[in-house]
């Protein structure tokens, strides 16, 4: 790595520090973690063994998201996890179908066993096509999560105040009522105390969500009929599509493949500076500092992982934050960003519609603020300076992204190449 990057590896490691880390210590972070697990273990248990929907007995937990690999920033307050229907996951149980073949990603999903759909004829969409609902399933599975929910913890209706896990560093509780966002999953809002605050916490108490989603193992066309070849690490959860050619919102029947298995594994091994990165990043460009709709939390982990295939800079934040803007312009010419693990499939692209959204204006402006950074004077460095800087930058983004105002804000001069930063000038 070149001298002229030592202020941006200074910059980038402080942003991490002073962004991306948790505000609580690990104690309480593990009692955290102990305490949601412990929950949704109970209620999935709960709806496994109920009798009113036999097609969700044994279902397992399998925890995905940044909590678990590694990439969550700033507050531990966003858990995922997928369970696993076990009937359904079964060899022969289910088949999949390719109906909407220009929306890569997407799958319909069939009862193949007799038994199995004359007794559940009421989740298929119709007479006609015989496709499995995801919307019915996802909402009939957090129906029985409510009802487990009463059951575990208060015989009345008053349920929600009596919902409480003790840990040692503190407690976890229900904030509001179960409730869900418009897709597949079931949110939970909960609530964590801290009892007593170690020196090096901030945070007493912390909102945080869970989010549960049904899930189903993929056994694609191409597999034989006992299911032999089939990517255990692969599901399909159901998904909305409204490009679904036999019905769009939550009519649509096309379930969404989920390769979050092998993406959670891949996250977690990656180098601590790639995941230094990807945090930095997320802080950056997509935390309370605007919402960027060209430049996703999603778009950032795919430029990122294909990053990391042919990188040979490891040990250099400033050297592997530079490439993968740089890469990440490439692709935005290309006007196609392909999802890591579906190829087919442009990140930038709604489904099979030729319209696509690059952030090519943010990734040029960025690129000449981080050199900027680079070439800056180790006299003239203000972290809390340039950090304001890019809290500002991503604010003025998030305001007029979209509009012909925020083409011209971005191609001002000094979008040639010539620095548009200086670290001590007066923002």
């Amino acid at each position: 790595m070149s001298k002229d990057c030592e202020i941006l590896n200074r910059f980038l490691e402080e942003i991490h520090e002073e962004k991306c880390v948790f505000k609580v210590s690990k104690e309480v972070v593990n009692d955290l973690k102990e305490a949601v697990e412990e929950l949704v273990r109970k209620l999935v248990h709960k709806v496994s063994f109920a009798t009113a929907y036999p097609l969700f007995s044994g279902s397992k937990i399998l925890s995905r998201g940044s909590f678990y690999e590694g990439t969550k920033v700033e507050e531990p307050n966003e858990f995922d996890f997928l369970v696993e229907l076990d009937v359904l996951s079964q060899p022969g149980r289910v088949e999949f179908r390719s109906e909407c073949p220009d929306c890569p990603g997407y799958t319909h999903v069939l009862f193949t066993d007799p038994e199995l759909k004359r007794m559940n004829a009421e989740l298929e969409s119709s007479p006609k096509d015989n496709f499995l609902r995801p919307y019915t399933i996802s909402s009939y599975y957090r129906r029985c999560l409510q009802e487990a929910y009463k059951k575990l913890f208060t015989g009345s209706w008053n349920w929600v105040q009596n919902v409480r896990i003790d840990k040692g560093c503190g407690f976890l509780h229900q904030h509001e009522h179960i409730s869900s966002n418009w897709g597949p999953n079931t949110l939970l809002q909960l609530v964590w105390t801290t009892k007593t605050l170690p020196d090096d916490d901030i945070l007493k108490c912390i909102t945080l969500t869970v989010d549960i989603t049904p899930a189903i193992v993929y056994r694609p066309p191409e597999c034989n009929p006992e299911g032999e070849g089939a990517d255990k690490h692969c599901h399909v959860v159901p998904g909305r599509n409204d490009y679904c050619k036999h019905g769009s919102s939550i009519k649509c029947c096309c379930w969404r493949i989920s390769h979050s298995s092998k993406e959670t594994e891949k996250m977690k091994n990656l180098s601590d500076v790639h995941k230094k990165i990807y945090k930095i990043f997320k802080v950056v460009c997509r935390r309370q500092y605007g919402s960027l709709r060209s430049l996703t939390s999603y778009m950032l982990k795919t430029a990122v992982l294909h990053h990391t295939d042919k990188c040979d800079s490891k040990n250099s934040i400033g050297a592997c934050t530079m490439e993968i803007l740089e890469e990440l312009l490439t692709f935005a010419q290309q006007e196609y960003l392909p999802d890591y693990f579906i190829p087919e499939k442009n990140v930038w692209a709604k489904n099979h519609e030729n319209k696509v959204t690059t952030p090519f204006p943010i990734l040029q402006k960025l690129i000449l603020e981080f050199k900027s950074i680079a070439g800056c004077a180790v006299e003239d460095y203000d972290f809390e300076e340039l950090f304001g800087y890019f809290k500002m930058l991503m604010e003025e983004f998030a305001r007029i992204e979209g509009t012909q105002l925020f083409v011209q804000y971005v191609t001002l001069p000094g979008s040639d190449g010539n620095s548009t930063l200086s670290a001590t000038s007066d923002q």
